[in-house]
């Protein structure tokens, strides 16, 4: 169920200023101890001193890695991405371009056949209308997706203050193939709601993502009103 359908439209960061941005993601960050990596997706030329173009290409899920092991600000394109299955759903690619990526899958035996992987790629949620460039960083206080990685019982505290918020559980679809860039950034800035997904083979190895971490996607607009839920649970389940 999209949020913004529920009729709980107060929950929103309504105007913050940049001060109660950085809060809202250091209150993030204390209580789920992990670093909030800001998606923003660009529709018209951008261009800042402060973003750093990778020297290679890279997957998506290893950009959010570097961004937030290092600090750096990266700025991503159509041809600073090595990854075709982010390539398209990021809007960059059309589905034509998949045929290696749904070879690849039905020889690990993901899938029976090359209907039923296209299908899985085609079924996660894509941007239409390639935006000119994607942005990462851990300083950009008010992006559109902020990426977390997060231990179950980190993400329970998440589900117990979303319920408490929003007075229904969550509603996830969690996909097997294009799980971080597709699966929780490209979901949750399109559907405006809290993404999840435990990675896959790839993402694991190049984004990092330890055996005992999962990844959520959450909108910028639901950061704050989260942040202060969160607070009033009881306890630190960090450990």
């Amino acid at each position: 169920m999209s949020e913004k359908k529920t009729g709980f439209s107060q929950y929103t960061n309504k105007e913050n200023t940049k001060k109660e941005d950085k809060q809202i993601v250091e209150t993030l960050q204390e209580k789920l101890h992990s670093i909030p990596v800001g998606v923003k997706f660009h529709f018209e030329d951008f261009s800042n001193p402060d973003y750093a173009t990778p020297h290679e290409s890279v997957r998506f899920c290893q950009a959010v890695k570097i961004v937030k092991d290092t600090s750096t600000n990266l700025q991503l394109t159509k041809d600073t991405l090595s990854c075709a299955a982010a390539k398209y759903v990021l809007g960059f690619e059309i589905v034509e371009t998949l045929n290696e990526t749904i070879d690849n899958l039905v020889d690990a035996k993901r899938f029976d056949t090359r209907e039923e992987a296209k299908k899985a790629l085609i079924d996660v949620p894509r941007i239409t209308g390639a935006p000119s460039s994607v942005t990462l960083s851990v300083n950009d206080f008010s992006p559109d997706v902020f990426i977390l990685y997060l231990k179950p019982v980190q993400f329970m505290q998440v589900v117990q203050a979303y319920q408490k918020m929003y007075h229904h559980p969550i509603d996830l679809t969690v996909p097997s193939v294009v799980p971080v860039c597709g699966g929780c950034a490209v979901t949750s800035y399109l559907a405006q709601r809290i993404a999840v997904s435990f990675g896959c083979d790839d993402s694991r190895e190049h984004g990092g993502i330890d055996d005992n971490q999962l990844v959520m996607g959450i909108p910028y607009c639901m950061a704050g009103p989260l942040t202060k839920s969160l607070e009033i649970l009881k306890g630190d389940k960090s450990e």
